[in-house]
């Protein structure tokens, strides 16, 4: 059982806090690169945040940013100089893919619907947290922020906004965790495999014929995850973290008697989640280790007579980025208390999928991430979020903003 709390963390509302996560669930917020003709980008939960906020009594400003729509600042001001910020992306992947993505249900205490987990679960409970702190009968020794952000789902735009107007000394970033402590975050590296072949008679093509693009493509791609840089597991602190991998086709030209030929254009989107290292210089080696690996393999398989290529022109830059480990410091420990004190101990996590705190990591600014939900759930067509997670949530973020911030009564 939890210990009892006082303070801010006494004044979480949870019938306010289930209300909101309801509220925000039904308010369709899908990044414009992934919607449907029938969804809504985020505009409209952006003016519904905008008015609660306001109503709570916060400091609220709009950021326009360059792709396109609005982050949400809000903030309390405090005594002192500290600034702790709460980030939380507004945006989700489109719903098509989940029956009733926007109506969202309880069904044996958890809560379905699109962004459920990723990270609706996260905006409420950071959102009642702050609204705790402006509740109870302390003064924060320092400023609470809200950093509501669009466009995390694409290209970061939202944050990298928020961070050219302000600099938080600390952050804390609510993507899923089912709040265990996220120290580290993957990077990631993303390109395009392109297998180019040769229209022919399927039933003549003999083993090793270079013709298929897909065989080619295939060949490739199994060779990139037999690379002993990928498939290390490094260790940080009681964190294992892992490497990542996922491909998929995105173009191929074939005919309706596939069997009968071969396939000469085949299209690969190509995902690799790497672990990061000690410090963005390791990071950075590491990924360029693999990106030289890759190349080179392909270069190899040309020599023996195949066409392939490998393209980094995607439409959102960069097409690689070295994630973070965050060193423990007297931050941390007072995060770390917080969940003790909240939850009875706290456990570290590792962030398998890249997320924006590596753009407040590259600041400066000491980054931790810790949510509701379960990541793997994020972009399914299951995607829920436990809601006695979410109600934990919000008082971990008021504990936390009490005890990192510090405060003096009223």
């Amino acid at each position: 059982m939890a210990p009892k709390l006082s303070g801010v963390a006494s004044k979480v509302n949870d019938a306010e806090l289930e209300q909101l996560l309801f509220d925000l669930i039904s308010i369709p917020s899908v990044n414009p690169k992934f919607r449907t003709d029938d969804e809504s980008d985020e505009s409209q939960i952006i003016e519904f945040l905008e008015g609660k906020l306001t109503g709570y009594g916060f400091e609220v400003e709009r950021q326009e940013i360059e792709s396109g729509g609005w982050n949400l600042v809000a903030e309390i001001r405090g005594h002192g100089e500290k600034t702790l910020a709460f980030n939380g992306h507004l945006d989700t992947v489109t719903g098509a893919n989940m029956p009733d993505a926007f109506n969202p249900r309880i069904v044996n205490g958890r809560v379905y619907g699109r962004g459920a987990s990723d990270m609706k679960g996260g905006i409420a409970a950071m959102i009642e947290a702050a609204k705790a702190a402006m509740a109870s009968n302390v003064k924060l020794n320092g400023n609470l922020v809200l950093s509501l952000v669009s466009d995390e789902e694409y290209g970061g735009t939202g944050t990298k906004k928020f961070l050219e107007k302000e600099k938080p000394h600390y952050a804390i970033i609510g993507e899923p965790t089912q709040n265990e402590i996220g120290l580290a975050q993957a990077g990631y590296i993303e390109f395009i495999l392109i297998s180019e072949g040769e229209i022919k008679h399927g039933s003549t093509l003999k083993i090793g014929d270079n013709s298929n693009a897909y065989v080619n493509a295939t060949k490739i791609l199994n060779r990139i995850l037999e690379f002993p840089s990928i498939g290390r597991i490094r260790h940080h602190l009681d964190i294992e973290m892992p490497n990542t991998a996922n491909f998929c086709p995105v173009d191929h030209r074939v005919f309706t008697s596939y069997a009968w030929m071969t396939v000469d254009y085949y299209k690969v989107h190509v995902l690799i989640g790497v672990a990061p290292g000690r410090t963005a210089a390791e990071s950075d080696q590491m990924i360029e280790d693999i990106i030289e690996a890759v190349e080179g393999l392909v270069d190899d398989t040309n020599k023996n007579g195949q066409r392939n290529k490998v393209e980094y022109n995607l439409a959102v830059p960069p097409y690689k980025n070295h994630g973070f480990i965050q060193s423990r410091d007297e931050f941390v420990e007072k995060f770390e208390q917080a969940v003790d004190e909240t939850v009875g101990s706290h456990i570290h996590a590792y962030v398998l999928s890249f997320c924006d705190g590596t753009f407040f990591y590259d600041k400066g600014i000491p980054t931790l991430t810790c949510g509701p939900g379960i990541m793997e759930l994020g972009h399914s067509s299951n995607e829920y979020v436990d809601l006695n997670e979410v109600r934990l949530a919000a008082r971990i973020f008021a504990q936390a903003t009490e005890n990192i911030l510090g405060t003096e009564a009223l």
